[in-house]
């Protein structure tokens, strides 16, 4: 693995822990009452997706079962459409897609390093 790749692993690593740091213990009702965690959420899904766009050609083949081509959309819309994003799918996302996500790259800096 490139060390760009290895490095830009980390930042995807880092804003996932910032998501589920954030959003820990918060239900739906308070995902969409508190701007500021919708806010910090949507900042972190737009710097992954950034990231993602980044990462090599070769890690996103070796890995296909990250959905690269999703995350750097939902990066789009967030970016360009803030808001067009439906709350509810955003904290589905966040709950449901965020933390094997965030394992999943762990696996692979651990299996890369």
């Amino acid at each position: 693995m490139a060390k760009t790749d290895s490095a830009l692993l980390s930042l995807l690593l880092k804003y996932s822990e910032r998501i589920l740091k954030y959003s820990k213990e918060v239900t739906l009702e308070d995902f969409i009452a508190n701007e500021m965690i919708y806010d910090a959420c949507v900042l972190n899904f737009i710097n992954i997706g950034k990231v993602c766009k980044e990462i090599s050609p070769e890690l996103k083949l070796k890995y296909p079962e990250i959905p690269f081509r999703k995350i750097i959309g939902l990066r789009n819309i967030a970016a360009h459409n803030y808001e067009g994003i439906e709350a509810f799918r955003l904290y589905q996302i966040v709950t449901e897609i965020v933390p094997p996500f965030k394992n999943q790259i762990s696996e692979i800096l651990e299996n890369e390093s």
